[in-house]
């Protein structure tokens, strides 16, 4: 099989609508998706995405918009090219496999196109691909989850499509198998060079298999960029909360700043006088005697710890706060329920947003 992004494609999508009844579900969707790219699809259940999956497959006609594939349409309101000759492939969440058929001749089916002997011949290759080649001859139920998605990842590979799309291909898996299955599912995807769009709600997922994610919520695309573009520099409080654990404080904005328990925090981007959600990632709070000076400080009560692995979660009451802050630090660090510590802050992981005016005091 072809190992390079030759036959990779891009795909542009322009002002996608869709609703179903009065529905509105996809609201002027803009997304650019470059040859062997692998992007995420990520938002909660219901936001759209996996509709916009089905429209890009050609499984759902477009009902206002555009899609383009290496700058060709394909899909207008008015335009409909079928999904067998748009080049897409697919790997659905139940994996999809034909139960009557043995291993080799369900990743073979999409290859009608070939001669058999070519069509046996790549079929084989990519069970070596998946290292499932000794399994040739079984049935799909004899199989396990993972062997089974490995097939259904190695059916739409075969024949070489220039995009692959993934529809939440690792949910039925347990979650011991799936941090392996994805580490396997990445490292094909980059070895062929395939052009990948996969939808997730699960964003420990969208952080470790893209290149870049595009958040949706409500129909909308949120942001779009990098893991550590959204992790880091989330663009509203939804990304913030979707990609991590947070701490939630409010304040006003006084002298274009806004007030925390480690002291003050610029606000310059909001309006003075009016409300901020102020949003903490656990790890940003460090005890002081392990972190770097900073001039954001507070003291502390160690109300309890729960070890996490590699990591212990620390629950901490600064003094005049009402309730309890979650801190997140190395499982060398030892702490003990009731200690009065010190605590510092990064301002790196604490995000000043807008609070909206129906939710302040």
């Amino acid at each position: 099989m072809n190992q390079t992004a030759s036959r990779s494609q891009n795909l542009s999508i322009r002002g996608i609508r869709h609703q179903f009844g009065d529905h509105l579900v996809l609201k002027n969707i803009d997304l650019d998706i470059q040859a062997g790219e692998v992007i995420c699809l990520a938002g909660p259940s219901g936001c759209g995405k996996s509709t916009l999956l089905r429209l890009i497959a050609g499984l759902e006609r477009v009902q206002a918009g555009e899609l383009q594939i290496q700058q060709q349409l394909i899909a207008t309101g008015q335009t409909h090219l079928p999904p067998e000759a748009r080049g897409i492939g697919m790997v659905f969440q139940d994996f999809a496999l034909f139960p009557h058929i043995s291993i080799l001749e369900n990743v073979a089916f999409g290859l009608g196109h070939l001669p058999r002997a070519d069509r046996q011949q790549r079929a084989m290759a990519m069970l070596e691909r998946v290292h499932l080649a000794n399994r040739a001859k079984d049935y799909p139920h004899v199989l396990s989850g993972g062997q089974q998605q490995r097939i259904a990842l190695a059916r739409a590979l075969a024949p070489e499509p220039g995009i692959l799309l993934l529809d939440e291909p690792f949910s039925n898996l347990d979650v011991r198998l799936r941090h392996r299955i994805r580490q396997e599912t990445l490292g094909l995807l980059k070895a062929t060079g395939t052009t990948s769009i996969l939808v997730t709600h699960d964003p420990d997922e969208a952080m470790f298999m893209a290149d870049r994610i595009a958040l949706m919520s409500d129909g909308h695309i949120l942001q779009t960029g990098t893991p550590e573009t959204l992790y880091r520099r989330p663009a509203n409080a939804f990304a913030a909360e979707f990609f991590g654990d947070i701490n939630a404080l409010q304040s006003q904005v006084v002298n274009r700043q806004v007030q925390t328990p480690f002291g003050p925090l610029d606000a310059k981007h909001l309006k003075e006088g009016g409300y901020a959600d102020i949003l903490i990632r656990p790890e940003a709070i460090k005890p002081a005697e392990v972190a770097e000076q900073s001039p954001l400080t507070c003291q502390a009560k160690v109300i309890d710890t729960h070890m996490l692995g590699a990591t212990t979660s620390v629950s901490v009451q600064p003094d005049n706060v009402p309730s309890p802050l979650q801190m997140q630090v190395a499982n060398t660090v030892h702490l003990q329920a009731g200690e009065s510590i010190a605590l510092v802050l990064d301002a790196s992981g604490a995000f000043v947003f807008d609070r909206p005016t129906n939710l302040a005091g």
